[in-house]
């Protein structure tokens, strides 16, 4: 048994070695190659904010947080020594108004340090999610702006 093998033949045009493109394939070709590295160009532009917008929210969270968790050590030590001050208070008085006296202030300046220390601490939180999400917002409203602009033109 023999087998025959079969070309199969297909229409495409031959150039000849040495033969000039026609000036319209070269065009295409030539737009074609201009497009693709506009493109290329421009989503390595993006990619590169993406990063920039990435490291400036990174380093507003760093900061921010450093900030946050030095001020609630700084009032836990604060917190911590008004205990100690209230138990060398109780411990040096011989008569049970004179602590009971001294508890009850303490409660009462307690509580108002808490919402005081509260307060500062959300605010301080505020600022961290404001100024961590602040690049993405200007990145976004730039974004949307060139869109605007770009839909208009």
């Amino acid at each position: 048994m023999t087998t025959s093998k079969s070309k199969t033949t297909r229409n495409k045009p031959e150039f000849p070695m040495g033969a000039e493109m026609p000036a319209d394939a070269k065009a295409f070709v030539e737009k074609t190659v201009d497009q693709a590295q506009a493109a290329a160009e421009k989503a390595s532009e993006f990619a590169h904010g993406n990063v920039q917008v990435f490291d400036a929210s990174a380093n507003a969270f760093k900061n921010n947080a450093a900030e946050l968790q030095l001020k609630a050590i700084e009032f836990a030590q604060a917190n911590l020594n008004d205990v100690f001050a209230l138990s060398r208070q109780l411990l040096s008085t011989d008569k049970p108004e004179t602590a009971i006296e001294a508890g009850k202030t303490y409660v009462e300046n307690f509580g108002k340090t808490l919402v005081d220390q509260a307060t500062e601490l959300n605010a301080l939180t505020v600022k961290l999610a404001q100024e961590t999400a602040k690049p993405v917002q200007d990145i976004a409203n730039k974004s949307v702006a060139d869109f605007k602009k770009d839909f208009s033109a």
